[in-house]
Parts: structure tokens; C-alpha cells; sequence
């Protein structure tokens, strides 16, 4: 099986002690937040180019741990210089975190390459 060329990786906070369903749900609401920015016209053409080939790629996600918002805060640095989009999903605080946690970041859709640079030294999500 040849490896995918391009991913999207969805960092969440582990330090929020987050239960598993909590965690999932805001990995789903930073990956849709990205499509949405994407709709929006947001992206760059470079960025829409790499949306379609990770699509036909696949459209490979990772689930990683972040265990701080200085990991969130530096990785979205990072991405920006890169010029790899990433979406911040803030909670509004309603049921296991206080309201305005960054809770989880969607880096990506971009090149493999890319995606490993920024997160290669975080740890899957168990």
C-alpha cells in the first residue's frame, strides 16, 4: 500500500482531561471548521490545491495529543510560517472544560512532508 502524500492532523489538548466522546466531538467540530473556512473562501490556492489531492489521496486524518494551548499556540505559529491553514476549536464551555478552552487544532489538509515537520513529535490518541 502506498503511503498517503497529504493529511490532516487533529491535535487535541490532553491537559483538559477531556472524556473520550468530549474529545471526539471537538476533533470533529476543528476538522469541520476547516471546510468551513475553506467555503468561506478562506484558503489560498496552494491550500485549495492540497484540499483536492488529499481528497482523491484519501483524505487521511490523525488524531494526536496536544498536551498544552502552548502546544496549540506554537504548532498554529509554526503551520502559519509554513503556510499550512489550521483551525482553532474554542469550547464554549457548556459541559467539560471552562468556556474559551482551545480545545483542539486541525493543521492540514497539506503534504505529508508538512504535517510530519509540525506534529511528527506528538503522540497518537488512544
Amino acid at each position: 500500500m502506498e503511503p498517503t502524500k497529504f493529511k490532516m492532523m487533529l491535535l487535541v489538548r490532553t491537559d483538559l482531561g477531556m472524556k473520550k466522546g468530549k474529545a471526539m466531538s471537538q476533533a470533529t467540530h476543528a476538522g469541520c471548521g476547516i471546510y468551513k473556512n475553506i467555503i468561506a473562501g478562506q484558503f489560498t490556492e496552494q491550500q485549495l490545491e492540497w484540499v483536492r489531492e488529499w481528497e482523491e489521496d484519501g483524505a487521511a486524518k490523525i488524531a494526536l495529543r496536544a498536551p498544552t494551548e502552548q502546544d496549540i499556540d506554537k504548532l498554529v505559529e509554526e503551520a502559519g510560517k509554513l503556510g499550512v491553514p489550521t483551525y482553532v476549536q474554542v469550547d464554549a464551555g457548556l459541559t467539560q472544560v471552562a468556556p474559551n478552552s482551545k480545545t483542539c487544532l486541525a493543521v492540514g489538509p497539506a503534504p505529508t512532508h508538512l504535517t510530519t515537520q509540525l506534529c511528527g513529535a506528538y503522540k497518537l490518541m488512544t
